[in-house]
């Protein structure tokens, strides 16, 4: 995929959020099933501190879920996003002074600058599936894990939404009038989509497109492959149908058991 592509489709995700900033943040206001089954405890219970950053932190409620599971562990969290209505809220919502929040583009190549410390815990939660390309897939989970502490661990979820009828339903086809008349007005050629990319239409209190990557188990290994990255547990949760993310936990480690 060419550079002026992926700018087209990061600038449609970008408007998609500016239109349905606030419904999204309504429909965004509990914490996912998967949060709970995944075993933070037992990676962190015995330390008094953990520096935490949360990549596509939307409103920030990944915190709020945090402070439930460590209210006497002090939590350095950094919440990384490109909508700045979103981070205004999630601003508003935490005044806590160890917080950070910070408006960054992931589909750039240099948000990893905004950074000289490193991490316990790396969140990546709904975001891959929005980053066109997979050379910038893999640039960011090469650049995420840099910024990773020797055993600290990155988490990051891929989308199901093409195995799920319901949502499989949102995705517009351009071979259709109403497809036709979508891509033509978003600016993109079917053409110049990579294999698994797609537009997705909502319509809850406005109607707008989102850019969406269905990432198979296939592409998700590849992302970590050559690196420093070790899987310790792979899952499947949330949604209606309890398997609209599947789970992604790595461990940075110097040796990884085949």
């Amino acid at each position: 995929m060419n550079i002026q592509t992926v700018k087209k489709l990061n600038t449609i995700n970008k408007q998609f959020y500016q239109t349905i900033a606030s419904y999204f943040d309504r429909s965004r206001d509990y914490f996912w099933e998967g949060w709970g089954k995944i075993a933070l405890k037992s990676y962190f219970g015995n330390k008094k501190e953990i520096d935490v950053l949360d990549l596509g932190c939307g409103n920030g409620r990944f915190y709020k879920f945090l402070l439930k599971q460590f209210p006497t562990i002090k939590l350095n969290y950094t919440g990384v996003d490109q909508d700045q209505t979103l981070l205004e809220i999630a601003k508003n919502n935490i005044e806590e002074t160890n917080t950070k929040f910070i408006k960054s583009n992931l589909v750039s190549n240099n948000w990893d600058k905004n950074f000289s410390n490193k991490f316990d815990l790396i969140v990546i939660f709904g975001v891959l599936h929005h980053i066109p390309s997979y050379n910038y897939r893999k640039s960011l989970i090469n650049k995420t894990t840099k910024l990773l502490k020797q055993k600290g661990y990155l988490i990051f979820t891929t989308w199901n939404f093409w195995l799920i009828p319901r949502l499989k339903k949102k995705i517009v086809h351009p071979q259709k009038d109403r497809g036709k008349d979508i891509f033509s007005k978003l600016n993109i050629k079917p053409s110049e989509l990579e294999e698994n990319d797609y537009i997705l239409d909502w319509r809850r209190g406005k109607t707008a497109y989102r850019y969406c990557h269905y990432l198979d188990e296939n592409e998700s290994y590849k992302l970590f492959h050559n690196t420093s990255l070790c899987l310790e547990e792979q899952f499947k949760a949330d949604g209606k149908e309890g398997n609209g993310d599947t789970y992604w936990i790595l461990k940075n480690s110097t040796y990884c058991a085949v």
